[in-house]
């Protein structure tokens, strides 16, 4: 229960009163946290409105405790006292009890000093009647809170305060925001850049609880882990207009439910093709459309985690706010499935074992709650990986158990049957029954990637732990990934109605993934006929669809530009390998076929897929596919030794674009500092590359690099992240705030010689293109193309991990592209 009392307490008062606070039995109470942006437009302000009263609020009422619920803000204009503000109106019109609690880093008085400086830094001319509506307003705000919480000692502070020392005071509230509340609500604008005390610095630490100052934290020294573990973030964007949930307010509910059914059913067949980027692209696309539903939320997850960004999927999780009917088996079994991902994650095995335990823990609350036999073989599993063998058995035993309540007659729950059978019998040693179990399960869900890939990865991993011969999953076997290419010379020039008769063989079956480029019609008929045989065809163009009709109606016709679209809506999202001139023709097609590698390659070691390559070959008009050609790393060699320029002042080259997030911080009197611990050391850095790095400049706040392959530019970007990481953490004052983002790609581009400076320059639409997509990269990370990851898979394939970030919105407009985080390896 929400105490009465109230009125103006200390920060170690706060603490202790927030420690009295439960969530469970009666009288638990929520509180609910809100931080934002100090600056906001009358627009911003309404969308932050309807985000919070259209969804927000109504999902986090249905969690509401009986006690009630506490508003925690800080006490400051802009999005502070807008969530304030709405948050306890709306609890209050809903019969929820609720109170507020302001926090005050500083005097209410300097709080709005501090704003109004900030406006005027930002460029904008406050009226005398602004200020005062906003200094009325806070004053409301503080009148209307239970409690006013100072983080400063009013009577023991010397005056007058410095900047560095208001500076410091705003990050012990952005501390206590991340820390103390059950849930946060952000209002964050995308890409915003993160200052001491801001917004973004919250949102960071929330999610990252370790990197808090231990000077700042507000928690005992045994609570950080378990509370990133069990506090949701909800991030608003003040700049996303919430407008589609009001059109899918007034579309029919019957249409919002087929469009959404039909949305379903194409994430569930890109799921059995193993195309997780079209699952997470349908997902995002319905949600900006204004379909929601937990399953939607439930799928995004789950193939956020299939694609490897654990992070972004725990992020997603850990956001969501459910209501007790919701926590069904699959929701409290998907965090099991996180924490598993982070546990194989791990750089220690110490670590690793925490994230089995936990993992094991989720699974068996899931299975405790819904006794269902996946989730208790999962339990089993990872209480096996993290050394508790004997519980591991004897979990497997109460599992087995509850193995005659799974339904059948489901083909996707007869596999999980037959797999859950199959890995309770590893547990138990009865191999013949795991083996049969298997054959069982092989003879359904055949063309289903994704689902057969992850139960074998988990089966192999059981068996090392147990020290078992991995022969005995030989029964369950998954498709083979196949590149398609082109023999040399089969790339002829002939007429509209001249294409040869194709012949594939009848090594391509239904159900296989293949990678292929599409330059001519010829290869437009193995497309067709790769998809009249049910096989998944994975597409590599020249360009984005959106500019190829008009490319192939002047080169082939409107009859094969017609036929290209048809193909690309029936295949899966495509990869592209721009920039090339309509010269250059011999070696867009080698670069097309390197990308095509490189991509089937990255989705073979995802998937856990054996990977051929199937050569064709042009011979009396006919094309035949002539089988395997050469393995994985004979090919990836081949590909290697193949790389050549196309002509004159035009070569394949790595590019990178660097800025530093919080820069424009740094005041004056501190740059020749910035300049000597941070630039120099960077150009230090660079020249211990020599010739791989072909150009580099910097300027301002920005490092630009070019490099003769993918490999130099990542281990630059990982290498200066590193070493920007490290220097942050010794800093102080404003350069300790600054952050690398770096945007990466792998293209052709033009080289000249600078007639000033007499060095290499490189210019073209692919280096500007690598431009645009800095700006959208968070601070810390690195984005690649994806040109760039799969170059990264030929030339280092076990050096760099890539992690789908999305279908992101480049700067400048210049449309959505596919981006990864690109992140080195730890060392064996």
């Amino acid at each position: 229960m929400i105490p009465t009392s109230g009125g103006e307490i200390g920060l170690d008062e706060w603490l202790c009163l927030r420690r009295s606070f439960s969530r469970s039995g009666p009288g638990a109470t929520l509180v609910l946290g809100g931080t934002g942006h100090l600056l906001l437009s009358p627009a911003e302000e309404a969308e932050i409105t309807a985000h919070l009263v259209g969804r927000v609020l109504p999902d986090i009422a249905r969690q509401a405790p009986s006690g009630g619920v506490l508003v925690a803000t800080g006490a400051a204009p802009g999005a502070d006292l807008v969530f304030h503000r709405t948050a306890l109106d709306w609890f209050r019109r809903t019969g929820i009890a609720c109170r507020g609690v302001a926090l005050l880093p500083v005097p209410p008085e300097w709080l709005i000093q501090d704003w109004v400086l900030y406006a005027r830094s930002a460029g904008l001319a406050l009226e005398d009647e602004t200020i005062a509506r906003h200094r009325a307003a806070l004053s409301l705000m503080l009148e209307e809170s239970q409690w006013r919480v100072t983080l400063y000692r009013p009577r023991s502070e010397p005056a007058p305060r410095s900047l560095d020392w208001r500076t410091d005071q705003y990050r012990q509230l952005a501390a206590c925001l991340a820390e103390q509340p059950d849930i946060l609500v952000a209002m964050l604008r995308a890409q915003n850049l993160r200052e001491p005390g801001g917004t973004a610095e919250v949102v960071e630490w929330r999610r990252h609880i370790r990197r808090i100052p231990p000077q700042l934290s507000t928690l005992d020294a045994q609570e950080p882990e378990s509370l990133a573990r069990r506090r949701p973030l909800i991030v608003i964007d003040p700049s996303v207009r919430f407008g589609h949930y009001e059109a899918q307010s007034t579309m029919p509910q019957d249409n919002r439910r087929d469009d959404e059914r039909a949305m379903l059913d194409e994430v569930e067949q890109a799921r059995r093709s193993g195309n997780e980027l079209r699952c997470h692209d349908l997902l995002a696309s319905a949600s900006k459309r204004g379909l929601r539903s937990r399953r939607m939320d439930y799928l995004r997850i789950l193939t956020l985690a299939n694609l490897g960004n654990t992070a972004l999927a725990l992020e997603h999780y850990r956001g969501l706010v459910l209501a007790p009917d919701e926590i069904d088996e699959d929701w409290m079994a998907l965090q099991g499935r996180l924490e598993k991902d982070l546990a194989q994650q791990a750089s220690s095995d110490a670590e690793a074992q925490a994230h089995y335990l936990h993992s094991a823990d989720a699974y068996a609350s899931a299975f405790l709650r819904s006794r269902g036999a996946y989730s208790g073989v999962n339990a089993a599993t990872m209480y096996c990986m993290a050394g508790k063998t004997e519980r591991a058995r004897l979990t497997a035993l109460t599992a087995r158990e509850a193995l005659d309540e799974l339904p059948a007659g489901n083909p996707v729950r007869d596999f999980y049957r037959h797999a859950t059978v199959a890995e309770i019998a590893l547990h138990l040693g009865d191999f013949s029954a795991c083996s049969a179990s298997l054959a069982r399960a092989d003879r359904l869900l055949v063309g289903d990637i994704t689902r057969r890939g992850r139960t074998l990865r988990q089966l192999r991993q059981l068996c090392r732990q147990l020290r078992i011969d991995e022969a005995v999953l030989d029964a369950l076997q998954m498709p083979t990934l196949v590149l398609l290419r082109r023999s040399a010379g089969s790339r002829l020039a002939f007429e509209a109605g001249a294409a040869p008769t194709i012949e594939l063989g009848d090594g391509l079956k239904p159900g296989m993934p293949v990678f292929a480029s599409l330059l001519d019609p010829l290869d437009l008929q193995l497309a067709q006929q790769l998809l009249e045989r049910g096989l998944n065809l994975y597409p590599v163009l020249a360009q984005p669809e959106r500019e190829l009709q008009g490319e192939w109606t002047r080169n082939w016709g409107e009859a094969s530009a017609a036929q290209l679209l048809q193909i690309l809506r029936r295949a899966q999202p495509m990869a592209v390998a721009p920039g090339f001139l309509d010269s250059e023709r011999d070696w867009c097609t080698r670069q097309l076929d390197s990308t095509a590698l490189g991509a089937s390659l990255l989705t073979a070691r995802r998937l856990g897929c054996p990977w051929r390559l199937v050569s064709v070959s042009l011979d009396d008009g006919i094309a035949r596919c002539l089988g395997v050609k050469l393995g994985a790393e004979q090919q990836r060699l081949a590909c290697l030794q193949q790389e050549s320029g196309a002509g004159p002042g035009r070569r394949m080259v790595g590019i990178l674009f660097a800025d530093f997030v919080g820069f424009r911080r740094i005041a004056d009197i501190d740059m020749p500092r910035f300049w000597r611990e941070v630039m120099i050391a960077l150009i230090s850095h660079l020249k211990a590359y020599g010739e791989r790095v072909l150009h580099a400049a910097t300027w301002g706040d920005a490092l630009h690099v070019i490099t003769d392959n993918a490999t130099t530019a990542a281990d630059i970007a990982a290498d200066i992240q590193r070493l920007m990481e490290t220097r942050r953490q010794q800093r102080s004052g404003s350069l300790q705030a600054l952050e690398l983002r770096i945007a990466a790609h792998y293209a052709p581009a033009f080289e000249e010689t600078d007639p000033l400076r007499q060095t290499p320059v490189f210019y073209g639409s692919q280096i500007s293109f690598a431009a645009r997509i800095e700006p959208v990269t968070p601070p810390g990370t690195l984005f690649g193309s994806d040109t760039f990851v799969a170059r990264l898979a030929i030339e280092s394939p076990d050096r760099f991990s890539a992690e789908y970030a999305g279908e992101l919105e480049l700067a400048k407009q210049h449309g959505a592209h596919p981006l990864f985080v690109v992140r080195r390896r730890a060392a064996p």
